[in-house]
């Protein structure tokens, strides 16, 4: 696991060794993505950590310009134009499907069973429930087990059952997006959180005794 994501009840991040809820993602990490390790053996680790690393931050820019969107607050400025194309593109999808937003960015906790994430966006379209994950990169086994999670802890939250699907923006498509609904089955991210659990029960996280406060894990 290369980084670690633990939260507590209101949705702040914590240590790893502090009481808490893993995110999904963090507990998805157990398992082997033969793809992903064979792609940085062929380029290299380091290419291949700088890749994924602008990777993530065009991604988590994306997501702050489409909630600034939602939440019809000012767009910020500085980013690079691919930034602001693929928010565009989430402009389009929006102007074609017409959901009601319900709430962008929703924290959700399943108690249940002890973990936590964020969902994008929760909205309705023509009538049905939906949770909605943006993503910027290309599609992945691990998002279908993501968002059973999510509609898990939804599930748990409200009593109300969601519909899940991705939303990809990409300039790979004529349209600049593209919408897959997930209806993977719980239990295989259960099976996830068991392996996980049961390794973090082997290998407990323990606070440092040189810990001085700062960030040892990455973000």
């Amino acid at each position: 696991m290369d980084s670690i994501h633990k939260y507590n009840k209101k949705g702040e991040l914590v240590k790893p060794w502090e009481e808490g809820y893993y995110s999904v993602t963090t507990i998805l990490d157990v398992r082997h993505k033969p793809d992903l390790w064979a792609w940085k053996l062929r380029v290299g680790e380091e290419v291949a950590n700088d890749k994924m690393l602008d990777s993530q931050e065009r991604g988590k820019a994306v997501h702050q310009v489409i909630n600034e969107m939602l939440t019809n607050t000012e767009i910020a400025e500085g980013f690079d134009d691919y930034v602001y194309q693929l928010a565009n593109a989430f402009i389009l999808w929006q102007a074609l499907k017409k959901p009601i937003n319900i709430q962008s960015e929703l924290y959700l906790v399943s108690e249940r069973h002890g973990f936590a994430g964020t969902a994008d966006l929760v909205c309705t379209i023509d009538g049905s429930l939906w949770i909605i994950d943006f993503k910027t990169g290309s599609k992945n086994i691990d998002h279908g087990l993501q968002l059973a999670a999510y509609r898990q802890a939804y599930k748990e939250m409200t009593d109300k059952v969601a519909k899940t699907a991705c939303l990809y923006l990409t300039d790979k498509t004529k349209k600049g997006w593209q919408f897959v609904e997930y209806k993977e089955p719980v239990n295989v991210f259960l099976a996830h959180k068991k392996i996980f659990d049961w390794i973090i029960k082997k290998n407990p996280h323990k606070e440092p005794l040189d810990y001085k406060g700062g960030i040892i894990y990455a973000e």
